[in-house]
């Protein structure tokens, strides 16, 4: 008898690797060619860009998208498909712009990623700082072009909500934390959440608002993505690294860390909120949800003992 979930995790598993295709076929064909002066910088920057991954926050603008078409019964046309190709490209260049900078020397100092050298390590430093700025303009460059998304105002909108997302308050703040307190094993769980909700649960969080933008949804309707986004922020995963972490530790250990903390050595998963997910959603959604949430760094805060590379979705 064939095993439902696992063969519902193998389908999901199929249609973000043919999405992932998706995109890095848009980013080899818009992405600047070069010039001799600038064609060591093109370089780096399809490197990191343009090599497979999972790309699950584009993944989930284009479901968010199909979700909408379903909720308003409409087809989606050619048009539309391609503005959250466009926007979902948009949003995988910002993330690989964060994991570059990411894996500097001045950061993580990782060497590797996606099981191949980290790009200041295949190029070298400034190059790899470069090939992140670029990055990170390019994807407002595409967003802002009439050529791929014709309505002006959800060109700003859109513009908006992600530059938001990555800014002081989002995933530039949480990157600021987290290498402030990187050599720290004593966070709370709150402060844990923070960093991970800001970090990356904020970027990840703008996939289903930008695509709201796109499909022109009615604001009652967003509402249905607001338990999706607090389970994504909220993140359980981090809870997983919590109780990784305090199950390594001795008895002794345990009874020292805890003695001045109101945090208490049991399943922290007790203070996760139960959250209902709204109906109709494609299985496809709720299963890549639950994928962001198992994955998503998974050894995130063991690296805060322990500076390694970096995973990623």
């Amino acid at each position: 008898m064939i095993n439902r979930s696992s063969s519902l995790m193998d389908n999901f598993l199929k249609k973000l690797e043919k999405n992932s295709h998706v995109i890095d076929k848009f980013l080899e064909r818009n992405l600047p060619s070069g010039d001799i002066l600038n064609k060591r910088l093109i370089e780096s920057i399809k490197y990191s860009a343009i090599s497979g991954g999972k790309k699950i926050r584009a993944f989930l603008i284009m479901e968010t998208g199909k979700l909408l078409a379903k909720i308003y019964n409409k087809n989606l046309s050619e048009k539309k498909i391609n503005e959250l190709v466009v926007v979902a490209s948009a949003i995988e260049a910002i993330h690989c712009y964060s994991l570059i900078h990411d894996d500097l020397p001045a950061m993580d100092n990782s060497p590797l990623r996606r099981g191949k050298p980290a790009n200041h390590v295949k190029f070298d430093d400034y190059t790899a700082i470069l090939a992140g700025d670029a990055l990170l303009s390019w994807a407002f460059q595409i967003i802002g072009d009439a050529n791929f998304i014709q309505d002006p105002t959800k060109r700003s909108d859109i513009s908006f909500e992600i530059a938001k997302a990555i800014g002081p308050d989002g995933m530039a703040g949480g990157q600021q934390a987290d290498m402030d307190f990187s050599n720290q094993n004593n966070l709370s769980l709150s402060e844990i959440e923070w960093i991970q909700r800001h970090k990356t649960g904020s970027l990840i969080s703008s996939c289903c608002l930008v695509a709201c933008i796109l499909l022109d949804a009615k604001e009652e309707d967003k509402k249905l993505f607001e338990p999706i986004l607090k389970r994504i922020a909220k993140k359980p995963s981090a809870v997983d690294n919590w109780n990784a972490i305090h199950k390594s530790m001795t008895p002794k250990e345990r009874r020292e860390f805890y003695k001045d903390k109101k945090e208490k050595p049991k399943d922290m998963y007790d203070d996760i909120p139960k959250v209902v997910l709204p109906d109709p959603m494609p299985i496809d959604l709720k299963i890549a949800e639950n994928f962001a949430e198992k994955n998503l760094e998974l050894e995130r805060y063991k690296k805060i003992m322990e500076r390694k590379e970096d995973p990623d979705l």
